[in-house]
């Protein structure tokens, strides 16, 4: 009776680490943009998570470049949906940039910080 429990235990947890939680930041920046006037270009990503344990208040979104963090800010499109606003100098002919999440998850009894960090992209600036 017990190894069939264990049995029972083991599959069950096979089962929680199958399909346990995922988080996608998507990037939504095009990998190419004409040379803008003002040198200033936005940079957009998604974020999904199926984390139920997140606290979707505390999420900080930041995309960074040359080391520094750029607070990204709510679209007006979808609620999981970031921007920032970057500028680029005129000599320069891409950037790269990576998205970091940072937020707060709930723990037992408190809550843990936690974040993500995408891979890195780049922006290509075309005359």
């Amino acid at each position: 009776m017990f190894e069939r429990f264990r049995i029972c235990l083991f599959g069950l947890l096979l089962a929680v680490l199958a399909g346990g939680c995922t988080t996608t930041i998507t990037n939504l920046t095009p990998n190419a943009a004409h040379r803008a006037p003002d040198n200033r270009y936005t940079i957009e990503a998604r974020w999904d998570t199926n984390q139920r344990a997140m606290i979707w208040d505390s999420l900080e979104p930041y995309v960074i470049i040359d080391g520094k963090l750029i607070p990204m800010e709510k679209s007006d499109v979808l609620p999981n949906q970031w921007r920032a606003t970057i500028e680029v100098p005129q000599q320069k002919s891409f950037v790269t940039y990576q998205f970091k999440f940072n937020y707060l998850k709930q723990g037992f009894g408190n809550k843990q910080p936690d974040s993500r960090l995408s891979r890195t992209y780049q922006l290509r600036i075309v005359e």
